[in-house]
């Protein structure tokens, strides 16, 4: 302040006989006042209207971020991504001009952002930059849709799709996961997590996407086969026995909403040990997943012996090798396990489970089990009727297979002088019989688990039935003939041939129409 009064004082001093000159310094010390008055005032609106901006445009900022849709990005593909429930895909690639568009649209509709549209933009941006794709949180839809998506096609239930994906989740997100088991000696032991073999498919394609966009593989979180691990560590992976293309509808779009929610599940329920222990309510499904957990190498032998063995009296009665191989794998089948046993290992466990082992027979005396005379029927139809020549072309589909056994079976309890319960009470299924084929019969072809190739069976000519409708169709005819026409008179030849019969078996028009064009008349 006293600079300031020695300013003016120096200034009056010089200009004091300058009666010009002291006019205005007079005149601008009098303007002084106002023009200070005027300059806080500019300053205060300028503070005030920065202030606007800084309150709108973060009000803008947290609108458009939070509102729907909302986008996301993923570091690891430096790609955005855009999260909408209401979308037939929720979670989608979004192109960076596609984001700048909204942006700069909604801006451009309020003019009190407008002096600061480009900064608001960038600001925007890098704060869609910093949220992380695995970090958001899907709407309850997006979650009810992925698990009826995953339930019931993949698993039974809606806790063993949820187990699933938190396990997914806590390999995404590259968590270490151990097994709280106070009864092991071990101590940060990691579960092993067994799936079925036919779900490596699925879990293929899901490998192969989840190392695009995070760069971790899921496929090696997973095994598809049993190689003696302690049971203790294992978790069972309740799916479905079949093969699914995750690259198929409905997963083909939807991939990402998987790993979204399964990331979610993840830190939701910590990881997929604590779902397992605290948040899974389906007993069944926990039973399912710690199986061999709970059924120790004693004790499954043991029950597989109760439940697929029986004592018998009788000395000439007893289990070949082979046949004790064919009820291990139908009781694996009926438990939903893999095989945890190697054969020789299997072999040593059942000899000291079981005294009557005979080495020169390699069988299992005075033993029987209820299984063998489904066994001992299918083998015997098998040699009488059917015949595999490598040379021939023909085939026959296991519905086709199974409905001739059903045939052979009835005639066959026809004649029994009494009945007998054991041949009765089986369900003859499409499974039960591939499992029989390809136990008893390995050298014969099965195409997707449905054609046995190179197979025909003597009671049933099904090639020759074919040819002889088409003659008769081509005989009967004078218009141009067509496999559809020819089907539609075979399929009407059959009826009427076995109209008494409600046994009658007709070809599949796939297979007709082979035959059909093999030998056009």
């Amino acid at each position: 302040m006293e600079d300031l009064l020695h300013l003016v004082k120096e200034l009056g001093d010089k200009y004091a006989d300058d009666d010009f000159m002291m006019g205005k310094l007079t005149a601008h010390i009098n303007q002084l006042p106002a023009a200070m008055d005027a300059a806080v005032q500019a300053r205060d609106d300028k503070a005030q209207r920065k202030q606007m901006l800084i309150t709108a445009s973060d009000e803008f900022i947290e609108q458009f971020l939070n509102e729907s849709p909302q986008y996301h990005y993923n570091s690891n593909v430096e790609l955005f991504f855009v999260y909408d429930p209401d979308a037939e895909c929720n979670y989608s690639v979004i192109n960076e001009d596609d984001i700048l568009h909204p942006i700069l649209t909604q801006i451009s509709g309020n003019r009190e952002l407008m002096p600061w549209k480009y900064k608001i933009k960038n600001q925007v941006l890098r704060r869609i930059k910093d949220r992380n794709l695995l970090s958001s949180i899907p709407e309850s839809q997006t979650i009810q849709r992925t698990l009826n998506m995953l339930c019931p096609s993949l698993f039974r239930t809606r806790d063993c799709a949820k187990y699933f994906l938190t396990v997914i989740g806590d390999v995404i997100l590259k968590k270490t996961v151990t097994i709280d088991d106070s009864t092991s000696s071990k101590s940060g032991v990691e579960p092993i997590y067994i799936a079925n073999p036919k779900s490596r498919q699925f879990i293929k394609g899901l490998s192969q996407e989840c190392s695009t966009l995070f760069g971790t593989s899921l496929l090696s979180a997973f095994k598809f086969k049993f190689y003696e691990y302690a049971f203790s560590e294992c978790r069972l992976m309740d799916m479905n026995d079949a093969a699914i293309d995750p690259f198929s509808a409905p997963f083909k779009h939807r991939l990402i909403d998987i790993f979204c929610v399964a990331a979610h599940y993840s830190q939701r329920y910590e990881n997929a040990e604590r779902f397992l222990n605290v948040q899974c309510k389906d007993t069944a499904t926990y039973h399912r997943v710690l199986y061999l957990k709970e059924h120790p190498e004693d004790d499954l032998i043991a029950k597989f012996v109760a439940t697929c063995t029986e004592p018998s009296p009788q000395s000439n009665m007893s289990i070949s090798w082979k046949n004790m191989m064919y009820l291990w794998k139908v009781f694996i089948d009926e438990e939903r396990i893999p095989n945890v046993f190697f054969t020789h290992s299997l072999k040593a466990r059942l000899m000291q489970r079981l005294s009557g082992y005979s080495e020169a027979a390699d069988s299992f005396l005075q033993l029987t089990s209820k299984h063998l005379p489904l066994v001992a029927r299918f083998k015997d139809f098998w040699t009488q009727t059917i015949i595999v020549n490598p040379n021939e072309e023909d085939e026959l589909e296991i519905d086709e297979m199974t409905a001739l056994f059903k045939q052979y079976h009835h005639h066959l309890l026809q004649q029994l002088p009494q009945p007998c319960p054991q041949l009765q009470s089986h369900n003859h299924t499409d499974a039960a019989f591939l499992g029989l084929i390809r136990h008893f019969y390995p050298d014969v072809v099965i195409e997707n688990d449905k054609y046995l190739m190179h197979t025909n069976c003597t009671l049933w000519n099904k090639r020759g039935d074919v040819l002889a409708a088409m003659h008769e169709h081509a005989a009967s005819t004078t218009a141009q003939p067509t496999s559809y026409k020819a089907y539609e008179f075979y399929c009407q030849q059959q009826r009427l041939k076995h109209k008494n019969n409600s046994n009658t078996l007709n070809v599949s028009k796939k297979y007709f129409e082979k035959v059909y064009n093999e030998n056009k008349f």
